[in-house]
């Protein structure tokens, strides 16, 4: 296996078990939460099972802390990082169409932006009428940045716990996207570890 395939394995690894620990840890004080720290970056690769691999940081767990949410749902803080700007509704959904740059089937959304400076977390989530309707959203918009000439390089993919995750580098962030049931998430990270802020974000939202 080449490096660039090993890197994709590495991540995949990395945010499978973390999604496994955070799930059993039930976000409660003195139990443990988060994913392994690891250190991951944008390399090109093909989808990659994630069973049977063995994570090298396996043990390498986040501080463990209550989640407080906002009325949406949202946590007030990621990582240290507090929530400093929060839209849902139409305010929201005008604000995910600005960012497709035109209009899209959606009936609901929140935007989320966390920290700021070198130091951010973007939290982009659409909501269609149904599973078919947001999964067809996920394969136009993965195909406009695949072939547009946008700021996003060629999305790379792998699997989660039977989510299908996709991931770009752009506007200063690494970028990754999926889809859950109805609802379409977009996070965007910059200066931080994406393991720890994945595994979070997938537990809680």
């Amino acid at each position: 296996m080449d490096k660039e395939k090993m890197m994709i394995v590495f991540l995949a690894a990395a945010l499978l078990i973390g999604l496994v620990m955070t799930s059993q840890s039930r976000w409660t004080v003195d139990e443990q939460e988060g994913v392994p720290l690891e250190q991951i970056t944008q390399q090109g690769g093909q989808t990659q099972p994630t069973d049977g691999v063995e994570n090298p940081h396996e043990g390498m767990m986040g501080a463990a802390e209550d989640v407080e949410m906002n009325e949406e749902g949202f946590p007030k803080e990621i990582l240290d990082l507090e929530l400093v700007e929060f839209l849902s509704g139409e305010e929201a959904i005008s604000s995910i169409e600005e960012l497709h740059g035109t209009t899209i089937d959606i009936v609901d959304g929140q935007v989320a932006s966390y920290g700021g400076g070198d130091r951010e977390i973007e939290i982009w989530v659409s909501e269609a009428e149904s599973p078919e309707a947001t999964a067809e959203q996920i394969q136009v918009m993965t195909e406009m940045i695949a072939h547009g000439d946008g700021p996003y390089t060629a999305p790379n993919n792998f699997q989660i716990r039977g989510i299908e995750m996709y991931q770009t580098q752009g506007m200063g962030m690494e970028n990754y996207y999926y889809q859950q049931g109805t609802k379409a998430y977009w996070i965007g990270i910059k200066g931080l570890e994406p393991a720890p802020v994945l595994g979070l974000v997938m537990n809680l939202l």
